[in-house]
């Protein structure tokens, strides 16, 4: 939780900042001097606040954008059918927001600061800064910088990405179920429904509930739905192989950059929970004697139920090794973040909800009231991450 010295004070939220830049002091993307444009921040107290809670230095945030004409031409450029684009890093996304919107927000920003200051494992989208660019033309427009939920870092390679909301109607990205996409490909709430739950460990489960519940509340108290929690899986760590027996069975384990490889660990390993013994009967034959003798005492000390003792020792190992039950599955690794939070229960929604709710599922179309949409979204990602 912040402290009160990290909350903004009240003029902070009104603070503008004007700058008129000069054609000479940026280039336009085909390289050339530009006509020159005034460039203001909205409350940047706020923002700077904002940014320095996630440690981001100005300095840090000012070099993802190196060509600031292609942000000005891109903001400016309003007969532009595109609406967002991201730094050239892949750390931001810029998107231009209309000035209903922009008032929305402004309107929203204490309520979202101090959400954001009381509650710093919030998973709502972290805002950096507001602008709006004028040309000497007149044309005009506003945009805001957010961190992007699927930004990856060298060295983190995003295998999945999902796009959830807690509705069905509409929300699958495969034409069929196990269809192999893309990493690129966004997929949706059917999709992870129809693959099963998300293994991300009871500690991680207990702290995303724990931050969603909070996060969708406080949207529910103000209005907003058809927001979208976004999850981005990040590939396995790299796993080395380990030394092979003599049947030429390898072995491996999951292994940091920096980790020593390490040889395996003999006799056993979990066995899932049987237990597989890593032990090699070149032969492949039922044990006797001695060698009976000896994988039975390793058994034991492996504390294998008694039933399994009797069928290691009746039946070739070979066999019993390849009838072992495969290990859980390895616990995803995720990045996310909620996304589009600014949507309103508008009329215009009140009527969508209307319209869809006779042809479908009044309570599985994206468009329900902005409490009934918090709790579905919350309900769905429990019973679908564990």
């Amino acid at each position: 939780m912040g402290s009160a010295r990290d909350k903004p004070a009240a003029f902070e939220f009104t603070h503008l900042a004007a700058a008129v830049l000069a054609g000479s002091d940026y280039r336009d993307t085909a390289g050339n001097a530009a006509e020159a444009v005034v460039f203001e921040e909205y409350a940047g107290p706020v923002f700077q606040r904002l940014r320095d809670s996630m440690r981001l230095s100005q300095h840090s945030y000012i070099a993802s954008f190196p060509e600031l004409g292609s942000v000005i031409e891109f903001a400016a450029n309003s007969k532009s059918a595109q609406r967002f684009f991201f730094s050239s890093d892949g750390r931001y996304m810029v998107k231009t927001m209309s000035d209903t919107e922009v008032a929305s927000f402004m309107a929203l920003l204490p309520h979202y600061a101090e959400h954001l200051r009381t509650h710093s494992a919030s998973l709502l989208t972290r805002f950096l800064g507001l602008y709006r660019v004028t040309t000497a033309a007149g044309a005009a427009a506003t945009f805001v910088v957010a961190a992007n939920i699927f930004y990856e870092p060298p060295g983190v390679e995003l295998v999945e990405r999902y796009d959830l909301k807690g509705s069905r109607v509409g929300r699958r990205t495969r034409k069929t179920p196990g269809q192999q996409v893309k990493t690129t490909t966004v997929l949706k709430d059917l999709d992870l429904a129809e693959t099963g739950r998300m293994r991300i460990g009871r500690r991680q489960k207990e702290a995303l509930m724990s931050a969603l519940r909070a996060d969708a509340a406080f949207l529910a108290s103000h209005d907003l739905m058809d927001y979208s929690l976004l999850v981005g899986v990040r590939a396995p760590r790299q796993t080395r192989p380990l030394a092979t027996s003599n049947s030429g069975r390898p072995g491996h384990q999951e292994t940091s950059d920096r980790d020593p490889v390490k040889p395996p660990v003999a006799p056993s390993s979990q066995l899932g929970n049987e237990t597989a013994v890593v032990v090699d009967n070149v032969d492949n034959k039922p044990l006797q004697g001695e060698s009976a003798a000896v994988v039975g005492a390793l058994l034991r000390a492996c504390t294998l139920p008694a039933r399994l003792l009797a069928r290691a020792l009746r039946a070739p190992l070979g066999a019993l090794l390849r009838r072992r039950t495969p290990p859980p599955p390895r616990r995803a690794r995720v990045q996310l973040g909620l996304i589009d939070v600014l949507q309103r229960y508008s009329l215009r929604k009140t009527l969508e909800t209307a319209a869809k709710g006779v042809v479908h599922d009044k309570h599985q179309i994206s468009s329900v009231p902005p409490a009934e949409y918090a709790k579905r979204l919350v309900a769905f990602i429990d019973a679908h991450f564990e």
